[in-house]
């Protein structure tokens, strides 16, 4: 009898394959577009504004057009901040105009909430005098369940009053915008007394009541004035600026009291993280100078300078804290960040750490590793992990260079630390039906801090793309190649072959492994068609009534690609 492996029976990574490159063998559908730039594409139009596509730059660099989509905590709603194509009479890109910020759902783009430079809604409260129009657009933009979208811009209003945050309210099935509010605006009262806001919000979320968790600058109203930084939640201050309060330099990992006093709450990345509900945090800072923290419900789980708590899988400390996220329950965080040419990712899945690390192999058994990988000209700042995302269930999935010789073939997104999902370099969908036969497109990258992970299993996220089809490792002489950006989202990798646990007894386990396959036989042996009929002549998808070879040859193509 098989024993029970410790890892992967099988994994596409030894192959230089990821799930996508094996989906049609297993009968599963690959990443699809929600937008793009591509201009002969239908969903390169700006919802709402016909004729007008999404803006797509010229020359060698690919350019942030999608900006960081947020997901609502039940995988509903998406919006994000992009930009479209407006010309100038000179005929030049607009760039004082072109801002957006749209959402939709699943694979539809719905609304755009504000357009950059616009007038306000008559129907927007809270507005200044001789407050007319928005401005630029921050990255960050948030959306809840409900259809309420967070974000920031700058307006026409004074200079010492025209950074706000605004909350959208979309309504219906077509996130119908039926009214808008300003709630927070800089030179206003902060939830901090004596304090008004300042020039900077960085939003984090939206709860499901309509919070607005956010870092911000606050400020006395009268010179010469004092300046502090602060995490707020709605009205709630979760973490202030405390001059010297936390300067010991050998401080201990346990509780904070909220609210948390600190020397610095991060003016930008990364931005503080929460549940759906408001009752579980992760909030980012630091408490001297040089020296990051990590937060969670008012326990310090990462400290700079300090070894990663762990069982001795980390040999070095931490340098930095690049950012992280929290699943929409607030019961699981995952961080990434680096140490002088290491990269880290750092989390709680499931009442357990979670742990990743340069120089370790991608998925078990893999002889492809985490890149150790340095940026000149510091030659400190490694980009080998550069998204993280977590789902309520405990599904993490990170991005990330690897050491693979094929410079067009190392960059990887990787479910729970054992399933390559897509690689650089494979082929993806762009015209928006999944199948990315026949678009000529493949991946170039992932864009950083784009990725979340759903608790209906999807993963949503920002790619640059290559068009037409080639050998990206050596694009000379390959003809016209057009770079662009997309909006994608695919799903994780299913788990239909996790059929059994330990003995082998029904029952998935969370990975897949030598029990599955004995079940599976066994059950097919015995007759069994309802584990073992899933598949029709093809082998296709959906049981038929009988047990072939098609059920085996379905099962095994997916036991491969991992699902």
């Amino acid at each position: 009898m098989l024993g029970r492996p410790s890892s992967r029976l099988f994994s596409p990574v030894g192959a230089g394959l990821s799930c996508v490159a094996l989906c049609a063998a297993a009968g599963l559908a690959g990443p699809q577009a929600i937008v793009t730039n591509f201009t002969t594409e239908a969903n390169s139009l700006v919802p709402g504004q016909p004729g007008v596509r999404f803006f797509l730059s010229t020359g060698l660099l690919v350019g942030n057009i999608f900006q960081r989509p947020r997901i609502s905590a039940d995988g509903s709603n998406w919006v994000l901040v992009t930009r479209r194509t407006i010309l100038t009479g000179a005929g030049v890109q607009d760039t004082a105009r072109d801002g957006l910020v749209i959402a939709g759902k699943g694979t539809t783009p719905l609304t755009v909430v504000s357009v950059e430079r616009d007038p306000w809604p008559a129907f927007t409260t809270g507005l200044v005098n001789l407050e007319t129009r928005t401005g630029i657009f921050d990255i960050d933009a948030a959306i809840n369940n409900a259809g309420q979208v967070g974000f920031v811009t700058l307006t026409d209003a004074a200079t010492t009053v025209n950074r706000v945050m605004a909350r959208a309210e979309l309504t219906g099935p077509s996130l119908t915008l039926t009214s808008m509010s300003i709630i927070a605006r800089e030179g206003f009262a902060s939830p901090l007394t004596g304090f008004n806001q300042g020039n900077s919000f960085q939003l984090g979320g939206l709860t499901a009541d309509g919070r607005a968790l956010y870092n911000t600058l606050v400020m006395t109203p009268e010179p010469p004035g004092g300046q502090k930084q602060a995490t707020f939640l709605g009205g709630t201050t979760l973490a202030e600026t405390v001059s010297g309060a936390l300067s010991a330099p050998a401080l201990p990992q346990g509780g904070f009291d909220a609210p948390y006093q600190v020397m610095t709450v991060f003016n930008g990345d990364p931005v503080a993280q929460g549940s759906d509900d408001g009752n579980n945090n992760l909030i980012f800072a630091q408490i001297q100078t040089g020296t990051d923290v990590a937060v969670y419900n008012g326990t310090l789980v990462l400290r700079e300078a300090q070894q990663l708590p762990d069982d001795g899988f980390f040999d070095f400390p931490i340098s930095q804290i690049n950012n992280g996220r929290v699943s929409s329950n607030g019961l699981k965080y995952i961080i990434r960040g680096f140490t002088l040419g290491e990269g880290w990712v750092f989390g709680k899945r499931n009442d357990a750490q979670l742990k990743l690390k340069t120089g370790a192999s991608v998925t078990p058994g893999s002889t492809e590793k985490w890149l150790r990988f340095l940026l000149p000209p510091s030659n400190v700042m490694p980009a080998a992990f550069t998204n993280v995302g977590i789902n309520n269930a405990g599904d993490f999935v990170t991005t990330g260079f690897t050491d693979n010789a094929d410079l067009g073939r190392n960059v990887v997104m990787v479910q729970n630390g054992t399933t390559i999902l897509l690689r650089e370099g494979d082929a993806i969908d762009i015209t928006g039906d999944g199948v990315a036969a026949g678009d000529d497109a493949n991946i170039l990258g992932f864009g950083q801090d784009t990725m979340t992970v759903t608790n209906d299993r999807w993963v949503y996220f920002v790619a640059d793309v290559i068009r037409p089809l080639a050998t990206i490792a050596s694009q000379a002489g390959d003809g016209p190649i057009i770079q662009g950006q997309g909006f994608f989202r695919v799903k994780l990798a299913c788990g239909a072959s996790d059929i059994a646990s330990p003995g082998p007894v029904a029952g998935a386990d969370g990975e897949l492994t030598a029990d599955d396959i004995i079940f599976f036989i066994s059950s097919f042996t015995a007759g069994n068609l309802g584990v073992a009929d899933i598949a029709g002549p093809g082998p296709s998808v959906g049981a038929d009534g009988e047990l072939t070879a098609d059920d085996i040859i379905l099962f095994i193509n997916r036991f491969t690609a991992g699902c």
